[in-house]
């Protein structure tokens, strides 16, 4: 995220107008907005759904952010959402990704209906997240995510692949009644505080990867190190975890 993200200019919303025009070949442009500072992404998507245009935000300031519905593909890249965000009880046809977000209130996606994949891979959440009653009928991917808050999945229905492996639940972390149909990947996935699963299948479609089976990976491990502020100590420890054991000792 650029460093004076607090500075970055308002986006208004009357710069859509040449965005909404068709071109020449009849085809209508997607909507792209960068570092700027977005005050209501509910009519930047209502604009988009009526053109059946895709939105890719990236590196940008969001603060009210309440949507309930949506049928094209939204992107978040390395964004910051500043207020509570609501996709409460919304109907969402494509895909949506968070990829390196940062949320520093509550989001709130319970009951929400995700028809297409979802991806928060690499993000940050400072307070609660709710997905009470949540649907996810394609896949779901929660890969290297911080979970500051308390997390709850409690009743909500997964019906493909799942990925947590990587993250870190510092608070509770329920996922009562949750139904997997699917495997879910708790490869490196730590539960700091505590981990509700009553009612749920969520162990018996867990896979977990061993230890010594785990690859190392270069260029995902560097890439991890860019995105985060990370001490050169801490790059060291990171890589040397991988290297195999000197059986002759």
């Amino acid at each position: 995220m650029h460093e004076d993200s607090d500075d970055f200019p308002v986006f208004d919303i009357k710069e859509l107008k040449w965005d909404t025009e068709t071109t020449e070949t009849g085809e209508i442009h997607d909507i792209g907005i960068e570092e700027r500072t977005i005050q209501s992404l509910g009519e930047i998507v209502a604009i988009a759904d009526k053109h059946n245009m895709s939105v890719n935000i990236k590196e940008c300031v969001l603060m009210e952010v309440q949507i309930d519905s949506a049928h094209i593909d939204i992107s978040f890249n390395k964004s910051i959402f500043k207020e509570k965000i609501h996709f409460k009880s919304g109907v969402f046809n494509g895909k949506l990704n968070f990829w390196v977000s940062t949320f520093e209130e509550e989001a709130d996606f319970s009951g929400a209906i995700f028809k297409e994949d979802i991806d928060f891979k690499d993000c940050t959440f400072h307070k609660e997240v709710n997905f009470f009653g949540t649907t996810f009928e394609k896949k779901a991917a929660f890969a290297f995510c911080d979970f500051k808050g308390e997390t709850a999945f409690n009743g909500a229905s997964f019906k493909e692949e799942v990925d947590f492996s990587g993250s870190t639940f510092r608070k509770k972390a329920i996922y009562n009644e949750a139904i997997f149909k699917k495997a879910v990947n708790l490869s490196r996935t730590l539960f700091e505080e505590s981990l509700e699963i009553m009612g749920s299948n969520l162990p018996d479609m867990s896979q977990k990867e061993k230890e010594q089976t785990t690859q190392f990976n270069l260029s995902h491990e560097l890439d991890k190190v860019f995105k985060k502020e990370v001490s050169r100590r801490q790059i060291l420890r990171g890589l040397f975890r991988f290297l195999p054991e000197d059986r002759e000792k």
